[in-house]
């Protein structure tokens, strides 16, 4: 079937796989429910019919804010079976930010988890210049439900049945399908306007990618209204794979085990994270295991691309498979195959590790203005080359400027900034290719490797340019350093901020005996300075002269996106 809408991702669904049982599911009240592929689409119809009776017409604007959950599909479906646009918001942003983007996209509807989102837009109502009608997915006395949208879309079938399939056969693949703003880590948000064939171009060059079949479900938990999760719902629907929406991230380990998915999608510091409590399980083991642990690590990251192990690498793997690996895979469900990862740059060593444990681990490269996908790692070589972001899509053309930068061109690039004629000329130049921001190179005349961010790249006293990504990424191999930001902007060397693996730092502390009120107490101490030290020095050898770390700065509290040092997305 054509795809022309993303409403069709649905109807070439039910066409496929008619008797889907699990294509959205969710865990409520301690058991996992599930709708089938017709209940989706009854929804998603009676949800349209009730906001067109509620007056929402093409091309107005629906905004969410909202976790993952079904009901943010079918919000999404019907707006884009009405032509409206979805304004998608993150939930982890300010009250100033939120309000900016509902008050700049001119959203008439929003629609809310629960109730603390409804406090909120109640909360920052008076900096609206147009009051949003508020819907709650779930019960709250205060606010209406959205259930009221669906028992009116039933009232009012038969009589806008007409009138919406008219709206739907006049719908072009160009309009706008949705709003999404960047996470605003430089002045305000900006309103990314994608279109129908924005997504789809990407969700066709990427289809045949993904190892993925009907018969698989897949675990949902970042955030939906980011551009990478959305596009891979849209991709799972396209190949009928069943979506499990996470809990919470506090709770993912437990839905893991519970729904034991094929794949998810998970941004570098999940995985940084999951590794990082692999290190630690192997500080507290005793004699021999503690052995077996850390040299079932070293030789995970000895991974090569084309997976061809020798003999000797062979029996080992099948040693470490049956002592550790198979514990890897438990913990993340046991039937995990693939784990898609982008929004970052990843060590080469984790992508290597997982592939050591059966686990196929591909980075990709994106923006929110390219749809988003530009570049990926497929799942097996010969299309597949650690530290870099694999080949790039068979529709999409890339180019490197005279500078460095990545340029980027195809059906994925956005129709635009929002009301923003003049940062969208700055970014898309007169022949159509999006300038990234992104310093980058093309490998061995195929893959695409990123290096920087133009706009973090620094310059020191003595002329020479810094790319802190690179370095950032080496400091990061330490299993004590959990985040560092390189620094060194017209300074004559190159210096680091380093957050610790608290819990490593702690266990060492408690080894020295070395006593403390607090953490910063414990980064104080001598002992744990002089740990850093050798470390650092340890890591300085992977480094150029100008490249490596003359001081660093040890700081105790981590960086949340809460605190600010962290973007929505985890930038």
């Amino acid at each position: 079937m054509q795809l022309n809408t993303i409403y069709d991702i649905l109807l070439a669904y039910k066409k496929a796989c008619p008797n889907k049982k699990d294509a959205l599911a969710q865990k409520a009240d301690g058991r996992w429910l599930t709708y089938s592929i017709d209940e989706y689409i009854d929804i998603v119809n009676n949800i349209a019919t009730g906001l067109y009776a509620l007056g929402v017409e093409k091309g107005d604007k629906i905004a969410t804010l909202s976790d993952n959950r079904p009901e943010w599909n079918f919000v999404d479906m019907a707006s884009a079976r009405l032509g409206a646009i979805h304004v998608s918001v993150y939930t982890n942003i300010n009250d100033d930010d939120t309000a900016y983007i509902l008050r700049h996209s001119e959203a008439k509807i929003i629609f809310v988890s629960d109730k603390n989102y409804f406090e909120k837009i109640k909360r920052i109502s008076y900096n609206l210049d147009i009051i949003p009608l508020i819907f709650c997915f779930e019960e709250y006395s205060e606010a209406h439900n959205y259930d009221e949208i669906i028992a009116l879309g039933i009232k009012r079938k038969e009589k806008f049945k007409d009138k919406i399939e008219e709206i739907y056969r006049t719908l072009d693949k160009n309009e706008i399908r949705s709003l999404i703003y960047t996470s605003g880590t430089t002045g305000r948000p900006k309103g990314v306007m994608l279109s129908h064939e924005n997504f789809l171009s990407n969700l066709r060059a990427t289809a045949e990618l993904l190892p993925l079949t009907e018969k698989d479900r897949a675990l949902s938990f970042l955030p939906i209204s980011h551009v990478l999760e959305r596009m891979l719902n849209y991709l799972y629907h396209y190949k009928q794979i069943s979506i499990y929406y996470a809990e919470s991230i506090e709770k993912l380990s437990e839905n893991l085990k519970e729904v034991k998915p094929q794949g998810f999608v998970a941004v570098p510091r999940l995985i940084e994270r999951v590794y990082e409590r692999l290190e630690n399980r192997t500080q507290q083991l005793k004699s021999l295991k503690k052995i077996i642990y850390k040299n079932a690590l070293k030789f995970a990251e000895s991974y090569p691309e084309n997976g061809r192990l020798t003999i000797k690498q062979k029996r080992l793997k099948y040693f470490f498979d049956r002592t550790v690996y198979r514990h890897w895979r438990e913990a993340l469900g046991g039937q995990l195959r693939l784990i898609i990862v982008g929004g970052a740059a990843l060590q080469p060593r984790l992508a290597r590790a997982f592939r050591m444990a059966n686990i196929k681990l591909s980075e990709g490269y994106g923006l929110t203005e390219t749809s988003p996908v530009v570049s990926v790692n497929h799942a097996d070589f010969p299309n597949l080359k650690f530290g870099t972001v694999g080949p790039i899509l068979k529709n999409v053309e890339v180019k490197i400027a005279d500078d460095g930068e990545i340029l980027v061109k195809g059906p994925n690039v956005m129709k635009g900034y929002f009301k923003d004629p003049e940062k969208t000329a700055e970014v898309i130049d007169k022949d159509g290719w999006f300038h990234t921001g992104d310093i980058g190179e093309i490998v061995d005349n195929k893959f695409l490797r990123i290096t920087d961010r133009k706009k973090e790249i620094f310059k020191l006293s003595t002329g020479l340019y810094i790319t802190p990504q690179q370095i950032e990424n080496t400091l990061k191999q330490s299993e004590y350093i959990e985040q560092a930001m390189v620094i060194g902007e017209k300074e004559k060397f190159v210096s680091a901020i380093i957050v610790p693996n608290f819990e490593l730092v702690k266990q060492k502390a408690n080894e020295w005996k070395i006593l403390f009120s607090d953490f910063n107490s414990i980064i104080r101490d001598h002992r744990i300075i002089e740990l850093f030290d050798k470390e650092i020095e340890n890591l300085n050898r992977n480094l150029s002269t100008t490249q490596k770390i003359k001081k660093f700065r040890i700081v105790a509290d981590e960086w949340s996106i809460e605190s600010g040092e962290l973007s929505p997305t985890l930038k």
